[in-house]
Order: structure tokens, then C-alpha cells, then sequence
């Protein structure tokens, strides 16, 4: 049997829908936040990661940062 917990999260549950990674390092950050605020910091840097890069990709910044290395 395998059995997927999945913490709940107050402000990062909205993207479980379209990613479930994100919304479970967010969750795991806030979970923790009032308990060891080291530990909320690191999976914070977790969850930002992932989502820069899928920032980066949907808004085409490569191109963008690209085209300016190439006009220099």
C-alpha cells in the first residue's frame, strides 16, 4: 500500500491543481514557519527554485536574457 500524505496549506494550496511539487514545499515552509524558522527559509529556497525556473520558461525569459547577450 502506498499512501501519499499531503499537508494542507493555507496560502499554497491553490497550486496543487497545476503543481504539486510547489504546493508541497510551500506547505512544508509554512507548516514549520512558528516552529524553526531556519528550516522554513530552506524549504522556502525550495520552493522558489522550482518556481523560477517555471517563471522563467512560461514568461520566455531565456529568450529575453538571450537576445540581450547577443545584441552585446
Amino acid at each position: 500500500m502506498n499512501a501519499q500524505h499531503v499537508l494542507k496549506s493555507v496560502n499554497f494550496e491553490f497550486l496543487r491543481p497545476e503543481n504539486d511539487v510547489l504546493a508541497n514545499f510551500g506547505g512544508l515552509a509554512e507548516a514549520v514557519l512558528h516552529i524553526d524558522q531556519g528550516s522554513a527559509m530552506t524549504r522556502l529556497r525550495s520552493f522558489a527554485e522550482p518556481f523560477i525556473r517555471l517563471l522563467r520558461h512560461y514568461c520566455h525569459f531565456h529568450r529575453l536574457i538571450h537576445y540581450r547577450n547577443k545584441r552585446w
